[in-house]
């Protein structure tokens, strides 16, 4: 299976930090995100993983340098942002039976990824993309998820002002094929995954329900509360 790690984003709402550095590179317990990822995809079953770069492009390469796992990893530089979509299709391979995993690098998460895949290799037969959920009782901030009896995705509300859902959406995503085949011919103008995609795939979305923390740390105010926590637990 084929990885993309999207790391290219702008980083505009955790000015100031990024006026010096990209988002990817914000550290946490004193490791930046983007090595944070590297680590949890370095699996067997993930390769190559795809880093998609544009802000600060070359601090980001040189930071995949160091980090010492550059024969697993590729580096798609994006001279103009795709949107998540975008990246998805130009990386995409459609002809080929390959899968791909999609993760977002502005998230902090203790989802373990072999225990992802494997619910995905174990899906429901009807359903071509996995999606990872997480319990939350922040609705305002969340993208919530409306799963059966059956664990498949049958509705999304994005930061609805109330809720009786609980389970969000953790932007993680495992899309087989089936999946990468009808995204490259009939999505040719979505820009993002969640918006524009997901959408049309309910009722063929698998979702693996996991445990254990998960933050978007995009924001100033989560990535304070995201340090603050792991501080304390050093």
């Amino acid at each position: 299976m084929k990885a993309i790690l999207l790391a290219a984003g702008l980083g505009t709402r955790l000015l100031p930090i990024t006026e010096k550095i990209p988002k990817c590179l914000v550290e946490i317990n004193g490791v930046s995100m983007l090595e944070f990822w590297l680590r949890k995809l370095n699996i067997k079953s993930l390769s190559p993983v795809v880093v998609n770069t544009h802000h600060f492009a070359q601090e980001v390469n040189n930071k995949i340098n160091e980090i010492n796992l550059t024969e697993r990893v590729e580096i798609f530089h994006e001279k103009k942002l795709l949107g998540t979509a975008g990246t998805l299709r130009a990386i995409a391979e459609p002809k080929s039976e390959t899968e791909i995993l999609v993760v977002h690098c502005d998230n902090y998460s203790e989802i373990d990824i072999e225990e992802f895949l494997r619910a995905h290799r174990n899906r429901n037969e009807k359903c071509s993309i996995s999606m990872a959920v997480f319990e939350t009782s922040n609705v305002q901030m969340s993208g919530m998820v409306n799963v059966d009896e059956d664990n498949i995705v049958r509705d999304f509300i994005e930061k609805p002002l109330y809720s009786d859902l609980t389970q969000a959406n953790a932007a993680i995503y495992a899309f087989d094929p089936r999946a990468v085949k009808e995204i490259c011919e009939k999505f040719s103008n979505a820009e993002d995954i969640a918006r524009d995609i997901l959408p049309h795939f309910v009722g063929r979305i698998q979702a693996y329900r996991f445990e254990g923390f998960h933050m978007d740390m995009g924001i100033l105010e989560n990535l304070k509360t995201i340090k603050d926590i792991f501080q304390e637990t050093k």
